[in-house]
C-alpha cells in the first residue's frame, strides 16, 4: 500500500539528495495519483497514474531531476490538467504520440505494422 504525503519542496529536495542507488516514489495527497518517481539511476520524473480501459497507465508529467525541472507547484498544475483531460475522455497518450510524429516526421515504433 502506498501513502500519499503532503509534499513540500524541501521534502522533495531531501529525498532526491538521499542515496541515489535506491528507488523513491513520493505520492502527493493534494493531486490524486501524482507521483515523483526517482529510479536507481538517479533520474526523477513526475507521473500521473490512471486506470484507462481497465489497465493502469503511467503518463509522464515532466522531469524532476535537474535545476530547470518542474517544481512541485507546476507538477500539481500539469497533473490536474492531465487528469481533467483524461476525465473528459481525451486520449492524451494518442495526442502526444501525434505531436511527436509531427515533429520527427515519421510514425513512432508503436505504429509500425507487424
Amino acid at each position: 500500500m502506498t501513502t500519499a504525503l503532503n509534499l513540500t519542496e524541501a521534502m522533495i529536495r531531501k529525498a532526491l539528495e538521499a542515496d541515489v542507488s535506491k528507488e523513491i516514489r513520493l505520492y502527493d495527497n493534494k493531486v490524486p495519483n501524482l507521483l515523483l518517481w526517482r529510479r536507481p539511476n538517479g533520474k526523477a520524473r513526475w507521473y500521473v497514474f490512471r486506470r484507462v480501459a481497465g489497465r493502469m497507465k503511467r503518463m509522464p508529467v515532466g522531469d524532476g531531476t535537474t535545476s530547470d525541472s518542474i517544481n512541485l507547484v507546476k507538477a500539481r498544475e500539469l497533473g490536474r490538467e492531465l487528469i481533467g483531460n483524461l476525465a473528459s475522455g481525451n486520449d492524451v497518450v494518442a495526442e502526444r504520440q501525434a505531436k511527436r510524429e509531427k515533429i520527427i516526421g515519421r510514425p513512432g515504433w508503436s505504429t509500425v505494422p507487424a
